[in-house]
């Protein structure tokens, strides 16, 4: 059950649960009051007209305004959706609504379903509709990673795989990429599988945390419990790995889908007496040949660092030294690479100096460790998703 402890401080962040839990109890408290309209606060009508003119800058300043009023938003959202069922600008606008409304922590929102059902009124496979599609699926790939690290911008999400499931079977059809779709579908399903609530479920007792006497929180799991947890923990793994394998079959996807196969049969021997696996040195080749096919620099990283971590697990300290070593060369600020680094280096009996002058901001921390946007998936792409998004908004205008 160690290795289990150790996961919980490896892969997430108690943050993370505090956070969820600080989120959840502002969505309950915030339930008992009603909507009201303050003298300066925007309309989604208003906010759309601004959109309209292509005042984007302007739009997300209001969106991102801390004395936004979001419950006048969200008593607006069916009536807006309703008047605007066949506008394809209000659905790319609608979207970036949702992703503001997630970045405020809320549980759920209505207006990513609300974009959803606006896109899939107009035509597939249309340069806007592909744009919008992707720019949809990085969203909804960054929402269901979970409350991660409070560094993560521009939000940390809530996870909602019922949604993200669903999300796939209606964009089936509107003429993605199949190896964009196989890689997402094992993303889904990595992120499910590695989400914390699963681990912190066999230690914790309740999912919901409910107090079950004064003063204590949560209750001891029984042994079946904290077994059929640990159970469900390796079958979500093996079936997001199976899932990886599949993608792998397409070229353009290839190199991601092998590396996210191999962290999970990593994680799963690293956990292997906690889980019932053994050991795994193959997924090594895995990861070496992921070196080979690609030239992104965030894989190459991802691949020293995965490599790294399962040596160090393995008790094969200099090996891993020399992959957290690579790493480190290539993302120098990565503080997943540093902290590796230092660690196999002291135990070799040569302890590696840390400057602290090389820390980032936290708000550029997924910019310089690629380890910490790993679990948001396509998220880390929104930008530049959103970017083409609104280019292909004006050239619906005709601009």
């Amino acid at each position: 059950m160690l290795a289990l402890r150790i996961v919980v401080a490896r892969h997430f962040s108690v943050r993370r649960v505090v956070g969820s839990l600080a989120a959840a109890m502002c969505v309950v408290f915030s339930c008992g009051y009603a909507p009201h309209i303050g003298a300066s606060s925007p309309t989604l009508e208003s906010l759309f007209g601004q959109y309209r003119t292509w005042s984007f800058d302007s739009v997300q300043q209001s969106l991102r305004d801390p004395g936004l009023d979001w419950p006048v938003l969200v008593a607006e959202a069916q009536e807006f959706a309703g008047a605007h069922a066949h506008d394809l600008a209000a659905a790319a606008f609608l979207l970036e609504v949702a992703q503001n409304h997630f970045a405020q922590g809320t549980p759920k929102s209505p207006f990513f379903e609300m974009a959803c059902a606006v896109a899939r009124g107009g035509p597939p496979r249309t340069p806007f509709d592909v744009a919008w599609q992707l720019a949809a699926l990085s969203l909804a790939e960054g929402r269901n990673a979970g409350d991660d690290f409070g560094s993560a911008p521009p939000y940390t999400g809530v996870i909602r795989y019922t949604d993200v499931f669903l999300h796939l079977d209606h964009i089936a059809g509107r003429g993605l990429d199949a190896g964009a779709l196989a890689l997402a579908k094992g993303i889904f399903h990595e992120q499910l599988a590695t989400n914390d609530l699963l681990v912190v479920r066999s230690f914790e007792g309740t999912p919901s945390f409910t107090p079950t006497r004064q003063g204590a929180i949560g209750r001891a799991p029984s042994p079946a419990a904290r077994n059929a947890n640990l159970l469900l923990v390796a079958s979500v793994t093996r079936e997001a790995i199976a899932l990886f394998d599949k993608a792998a079959a397409y070229e353009d996807v290839r190199a991601e889908a092998m590396l996210r196969g191999a962290f999970l049969r990593s994680f799963l021997s690293e956990h292997g007496d906690a889980l019932g696996v053994g050991w795994d040195d193959s997924l090594l080749d895995v990861l070496a040949r992921v070196k080979v096919l690609t030239s992104d620099r965030r894989l190459l990283f991802l691949s020293d660092l995965f490599s790294a971590r399962y040596l160090e697990a393995r008790g094969r300290i200099a090996e891993a030294a020399g992959s957290y070593g690579e790493a480190h060369a290539m993302f120098p600020a990565a503080f997943s690479a540093q902290l590796g680094l230092m660690s196999t280096s002291y135990l070799l009996g040569q302890p590696a100096s840390f400057d602290p002058s090389t820390a980032v901001p936290l708000g550029d921390s997924m910019a310089v460790d690629p380890w910490l946007s790993y679990r948001y998936g396509d998220y880390r792409l929104w930008t530049q998703r959103v970017s083409a998004l609104r280019t292909e908004v004006q050239r619906l205008a005709g601009r």
